[in-house]
Formats: structure tokens, sequence, C-alpha cells
């Protein structure tokens, strides 16, 4: 169901969730190899003539797009090049093999035996019972665990959205073998990295020295989350015993965790986050309160100037280190899902971290069709370079608008001079994407929670955010509520009676429960409108060794000093005015809402 808004209703051009849910899919569906069964270029390179994109082996990230792809579908209403979707599921099902695993093909994809990241370098267990590299022409395809347990998820999300018992078998199949690929000891067990042709007989040793560092903790980790989800969806034991077993390898045997939640020193940041989402995932659903716990100080520790990020704008690092002043797209997505789903599961209340996040590094780490003349600019300064024949140069800015950025600083979205987009970032941000549109706002058992103060729609109430310029936030209810909860932003203290509300014009009495606004009930056509004080100040901060100068308003940047060479950041302006700018949008209401 469509709706377009009439004139006299329109709303401010402030962050509205559902419109970049439909940029996003604009570069989830544009960055891909239409010759090649719309795989994805995974990277993207603006400094240099002409701009262009390139397949390589870590094109696997293309599972993450998939995960994603259907969830934006639901948040945006949005229908852009459905025929990618379309290629995208013949693809998977002719990837996943009898025994359920997902295995990538290497013959008639040169660029697939590498030049990339990861699983590059990485050994096959063959069915010959011998170990090769993907380098090896004998090799025509493999599968590894992480390549399994990422496109696990959008298994997940098919069958959530499709309630079909045909993706529910797959994923059976899968567990089952995953099973017995996995090696054990004690009471945990784990994933070696190893990848495995059809057919393999290879067995993982189940003694000798235990396997530590990114690697092992990460795909064991993944595992966690694809158990979890599964378990809650199916109540397969099986799958509640792999998470369990391999949730405790990561917590006690992994090496890559203090005992605080501490991150090893120079780690990945987001090798950590991730590993962080997957355990929260598991322990949500099987009530696991311990590991809740302990992802709950992890992610306190993340936010401390020892992991090296700004709390402030949501700046966070590639490596955790004060002095790192890189930041992928890929950390900050991971901290915003972490605010809200410990929030979900009732572990703390971080929705103001979330909101602060989003309205800020996250937000300016999308791309934007305004960005699109300055990258050619860019790229014009550059000598040029010939297009290989794994690239393309086709419109390449305007296909990854809605990408986000793979390394940038706190003010900069183009930091380094060799790729401009590693498109892990945006398939890890494209998922965030749902999840701050699922939080933003929940209606349940006849009460309506608010609680992200930005754009949002739904088939109950219609949030308006006019923040930051100005403090109100309207709320159009149109399903009657027992009671509405508007959660206050994190310069309002709790309690203030600076923070007031009104339904259609006349003041209430509201009270306060804990961080929530209670404003008691709203029938279907009234207005919510909730004032509170917003003002600038000025702040300096230290992020990534370098000085800055910011000017807040609320929560939201709106100048940062010095600013950005290359792709300048926080160019806001209009929202330093009072009087915001009106827009006129589409609004999608969705059917179908999948708990992801």
């Amino acid at each position: 169901m469509r709706k377009k808004l009439e004139p006299t209703d329109k709303t401010s051009d402030t962050y509205d969730v559902a419109e970049r849910a439909a940029l996003c899919i604009n570069a989830l569906t544009g960055a891909t190899n239409p010759l090649a069964d719309h795989e994805l270029y995974f990277w993207a390179c603006f400094f240099r003539n002409p701009v262009a994109m390139r397949n390589n082996i870590d094109d696997w990230c293309q599972t993450k797009f998939m995960e994603a792809l259907p969830l934006l579908r639901i948040a945006s209403g949005s229908r852009a090049r459905l025929e990618v979707d379309e290629v995208w599921h013949r693809v998977t099902l002719k990837s996943i093999g009898p025994d359920g695993l997902f295995y990538l093909p290497l013959t008639g994809r040169p660029w697939g035996r590498g030049g990339g990241c990861y699983p590059q370098g990485k050994p096959v267990a063959c069915a010959d019972g011998k170990l090769r590299g993907t380098k090896d022409p004998a090799v025509a395809q493999f599968s590894h665990p992480f390549l399994n347990a990422r496109q696990f998820n959008a298994l997940i999300v098919y069958s959530l959205r499709d309630r079909n018992s045909f993706w529910t078998d797959l994923m059976r199949k899968r567990v089952a073998r995953m099973a017995e690929l996995i090696a054990y000891r004690d009471d945990f067990c784990f994933w070696l990295d190893v990848g495995y042709e059809p057919g393999t007989p290879w067995k993982p040793g189940a003694t000798g020295e235990l396997p530590s560092g990114m690697d092992v903790n990460y795909v064991t980790g993944m595992l966690s989350y694809c158990a979890g989800k599964y378990h809650r969806l199916t109540g397969d034991q099986q799958a509640a015993t792999l998470g369990e077993k391999t949730a405790r390898f990561v917590i006690r045997h992994g090496g890559y965790f203090g005992s605080g939640g501490e991150f090893q020193v120079d780690a990945h940041f987001h090798a950590h986050t991730a590993i962080l989402i997957h355990l929260l995932e598991f322990a949500a659903a099987t009530g696991d309160r311990d590991t809740l716990e302990f992802v709950r100080k992890s992610y306190e520790w993340a936010k401390t100037p020892a992991a090296g990020g700004s709390d402030t704008i949501g700046a966070f690092p590639e490596l955790a280190h004060p002095s790192y002043n890189v930041y992928e797209s890929c950390e900050i997505a991971d901290m915003i899902g972490l605010a809200l789903k410990l929030s979900k599961a009732g572990v703390g209340d971080y929705y103001n971290d979330a909101e602060r996040w989003i309205r800020n590094h996250f937000a300016e780490s999308q791309l934007r069709e305004e960005q699109v003349p300055l990258i050619y600019h860019l790229s014009g300064k550059q000598p040029p370079t010939p297009v290989a024949e794994n690239e393309t140069a086709w419109r390449v800015a305007e296909r990854n608008v809605g990408a986000f950025a793979g390394w940038s600083r706190a003010n900069d979205w183009a930091a380094l001079k060799s790729n401009s987009i590693q498109h892990c970032c945006t398939g890890n941000a494209a998922r965030t994407l749902y999840w701050i549109w699922l939080e933003a706002l929940r209606f349940n058992d006849g009460d309506l929670r608010v609680n992200l103060l930005l754009n949002r729609a739904s088939r109950e109430a219609d949030v308006y955010s006019f923040i930051p310029c100005q403090g109100k936030v309207e709320i159009k209810i149109k399903a009657a509520c027992k009671a509405v909860y508007v959660h206050a932003p994190g310069w309002v203290k709790a309690g203030s009676p600076r923070m007031k509300a009104a339904v259609d014009g006349k003041a209430v009495r509201a009270r306060w429960e804990d961080r929530y606004l209670a404003l008691g009930p709203a029938q279907a056509g009234q207005r919510v409108t909730v004032e509170l004080p917003i003002a600038e100040r000025t702040v300096k901060e230290t992020i990534g060794a370098v000085d800055y100068t910011l000017v807040i308003k609320g929560d939201t940047v709106v100048s940062i000093d010095p600013p950005g060479r290359n792709l300048p950041l926080y160019l806001r302006d209009h929202y330093r005015s009072n009087e915001p700018r009106y827009v006129e949008v589409e609004r999608f209401l969705s059917d179908t809402v999948v708990e992801y």
C-alpha cells in the first residue's frame, strides 16, 4: 500500500529511515555485474581515472547483500531492479549442494582465485582427501564456514518473509552438515578456517593446540548467530547445542576477548563487534543471561577511549587503537546494531547511543547523490588507468549512491586513495538500516513506543521528526493506543519538566518511566506533539589523534573543523536553521514485518 502525503501534511527534511533504505537498495542492486549473474563488484575506487568497480574473490560478500535486500524492500517498498532479486534466488539454489552447504564457483570466474582479502589462500579439503588452495585449477568450487554462516542468514530472512518450509528444509540439511564438519573439544566446539569441496571426507582433528585469532573466532562466532536464529525459528535442539558450544569457545577459549570483554590490542574492531552480535542473537534466542551480560560488558568497553572510537559521533576505527584514524562503516553499523538489540533484550537502555550515532557518522557514511559530482572531480585529477577485464567504469558513482564508506575519517567520506568502497561495509550497514527501521517504533499489545525520534511511518502511527532544526516530534495516531511512550533523547535529562506533550494542541499531563515520557492513551486520528529544549554547543574532541571542533545541536553534529578534503562530511548548515526544510514523500506501509 502506497500513500502520497497531502500537500498540507508535509514532513521535514531530516533523517528518514525508509528513504535511506531505498537509497541503499540502489547500491545493493546497482553495484553488480549484469554479465555475471549480477555478481557484486566488491571494490569501488574513486581515486582513479576513470572511476571503476572491480570483481575479485571478495565478491562472496554478496551473501550480505542477499540478506539485506529483502529486508530493505520491506522497510522502503522500493521495487527498483527486482530482476536482481530473481537472479540471486536462482543463483542461490544452484549454489547449494545436496548436503545443504553453499558452494562458491571458481570455474569461469578467474577473479575468484586470487587478489582479495578472504578466504584467499585458505586450504580447501578436496574430495580426494588432499588439501589444495583456491588458486589450484583442480578446485572448481568450494565451500567455507564463513560463506555458509553468512549465507545462512539470507535463508533465514527468506524463511521469515515467505513462511515456506522449503527454506527451513535447506537450513536443516546445512545445520546437520555443519555439525559433522565442526571440531569438538570437551564442552565446546569451533570451526577451523578450512574450505571444503563437495563430498570431502575430511574430518577436523579433536586434538592438538587450540587455534586462536580473528579467523577462527569470527567464523565460529557466526555459527552462534545462525544457530540462535534457526533455533528460535524451528526449535531445533541440534542448532541450540551448536550455538551453546561455539559461544563457549569464543568467550572462554578463543583468546580473542579479555575477561571483561576487552578487545585484543590492535585487533580488528569489526571482527569483534560482529562476534558480539552473533553471541547476542544466540543468547537472546535461548535466554542465556551470562552471555548477554558478557556482550553488554564488551559493548561498554568498545565505547571507551581505549577502543579508539568517538562515542560522540559514532566513528569507530578499523583497528581498536586510540590513534587509529580510519573508520569502516562495518564498525558503526555493528555498534548501532548492538545498542538496539541490547535494548530490545532488556539488558540496558542504549537507544540514545544508537540515535546519536545514526544521526552522525552512520548517516554521513552513506553516499548521497550530491556527492557524485565531487567523485568525478576527484577522478579527473588522477592519471588515466586502463579498465581491466574484471572491472567496469560505467556510471560507477551513480550506481553506488546509497553505499557506505569503506574507509572514512571523522571529517571525510574518502580517507584512503586506494579503494574507496569495500562493499562488506555496505552489506553490514544495510542490515543495520533494517534494524533501525524495526526498532524505531514498536506497537505491542496496544502500547506504542517511539524508541528513536526519527521519521518513520507504520500502520499504527507516523512519526514526523523536526530534530535537529527544532526540538519537536509529531506523532500521527492511526490505531487506538492504550498508552504512548516517547523515549527522551540523550541531551534531555529524565524527569525534566522541559519535555512537554500535547494532543491535538491541548497540553497533557505526562509522567516519566525511566527514559520514556508516558503520555497515556490516544485515539486514531489524534496528533501527539512532543516538544523539548534544543540548542547548539561547541565541543572539542580528539578523534583518531586529530583535534576537532564540533558544533552540536541536540545530539547532531552540524559542523566540524577542520573540514574534509576529498568528500567533506557534516555540511549541514540547513540543520542550524530553526525552520526545517519540508519535502513531500511517498510513504510505504508494509503488510510484512520480519522480526530479524
